[in-house]
């Protein structure tokens, strides 16, 4: 089960996914977690959104062998004239979660 990529511009991008078998294509993140709740696909699920559906057991949790690390990179870019003070709490916040794995530009 995989959300499609809502790029308009950019070329479409795949992560995670194995060549060959079938899938499941969903328009968003809450719309893939319903699905899976529902028993149609398995597939990466942020923790924070199921943590109650983990608690109770209408989601289960499996441990991977391998996970590629470039499926772990996340990019965020933003206008480097934007002075905002939202943006700089935000760009902190996500700079505190760990410092080794960002670079300011």
């Amino acid at each position: 089960m995989v959300v499609a990529d809502s790029s308009r511009t950019l070329e479409t991008r795949s992560a995670g996914l194995l060549d060959g078998q079938p899938r499941i294509t969903v328009p968003s993140i809450s719309k893939k977690i319903e699905a899976q709740l529902q028993g149609l696909g398995v597939g990466y699920l942020p923790v924070h959104r199921i943590q109650q559906e983990l608690q109770i057991g209408q989601l289960i949790a499996l441990e991977v062998e391998h996970v590629d690390q470039r499926e772990r990179e996340i990019h965020l870019a933003w206008n480097k004239n934007n002075k905002g003070k939202a943006l700089a709490w935000f760009v902190k916040k996500i700079q505190s979660l760990e410092p080794a794995l960002f670079l300011s530009c």
